[in-house]
């Protein structure tokens, strides 16, 4: 789901447009919790803002979203107020509980979680071998017992590498399969067409990757 443009403020009387931002941000995810669904914790900021904890315990229930103080739950039922709404619906604000409009935030933050692991994995096999698959989604390999720097520096170690790219791997390079190419050097990768090689941005799993705690910067939605 795109961007949700949601205009709304809230008063004991009426509501009326303005612009306001939601996000998650002090993301914890919780494989081993869920089952159902997706256990989770995180804080709700609105304009910047810390306003609610949303929880889930994987168990099937539905998200829990508690304000923090009562300036809080106003605006909580402002944005509520706004998704049950008319023109909430004709903006595209399909989820008409809180609950489930807290989970969309969700999953920007999942798959920034699920990035990073593909990352982590990929890296861990660089050393000893040739990496390939499709980026961010599935993980191949061919290994060697020694670091591939160090075979390719060995008298015919290039040439090795080389069929092993040319006969093993570039036949399996379909449906958007490549090699990653971060420790391949031109001498290598100039030999074949550039297509079939993929630079992974390896410095972006210096965040925590593991699905225990996500990205604490927030990946929110206008409302």
């Amino acid at each position: 789901m795109g961007e949700r443009i949601v205009h709304v403020i809230w008063n004991s009387v009426y509501y009326k447009p303005v612009i306001m931002e939601v996000s998650l941000r002090n993301v914890e995810v919780y494989d081993k919790l869920s089952e159902e669904t997706i256990a989770y914790f995180a804080e709700v900021f609105v304009d910047e803002i810390r306003v609610a904890r949303a929880t889930n315990d994987g168990k099937g229930g539905m998200t829990s979203v508690v304000a923090y103080d009562a300036n809080g739950r106003t605006v909580l039922k402002a944005v509520q107020a706004w998704l049950a709404s008319p023109e909430g619906v004709a903006a595209g604000g399909a989820a008409t509980a809180i609950e489930d409009y807290i989970d969309d935030l969700l999953i920007p933050h999942l798959k920034e979680i699920d990035k990073l692991n593909f990352i982590r994995d990929a890296k861990s096999h660089l050393e000893n071998s040739l990496v390939y698959g499709r980026p961010y989604e599935d993980l191949r390999y061919v290994s060697w017992n020694q670091p591939l720097q160090q075979l390719l520096a060995m008298k015919g170690g290039s040439e090795a590498v080389e069929r092993v790219i040319r006969e093993r791997i570039i036949p399996k390079l379909t449906d958007g399969y490549v090699i990653f190419s971060n420790n391949l050097p031109e001498s290598i990768t100039s030999k074949f067409t550039s297509a079939y090689f993929f630079h992974l941005q390896t410095n972006e799993s210096r965040k925590r990757s593991m699905r225990e705690r996500g990205p604490d910067d927030g990946m929110g939605k206008k409302m």
